[in-house]
């Protein structure tokens, strides 16, 4: 059986900015399906800023 590597996209943008996201998401898609990589999940933390909503 042979296994290919599998991706987790992982986006992130300080503001609520749904463009920054976007454009995150598709260069991240076309780097791993250049590769053929399978991608198996995606992960937004939209509008999360490190340095105010950090957990104490």
């Amino acid at each position: 059986m042979t296994t290919g590597t599998t991706a987790l996209l992982y986006l992130r943008a300080a503001s609520a900015n749904d463009a920054a996201i976007a454009e995150q998401r598709r260069f991240c898609t076309g780097y791993a399906e250049a590769r053929g990589w399978r991608i198996l999940d995606v992960v937004v933390d939209n509008g999360v800023s490190g340095m105010r909503d950090a957990p104490a």
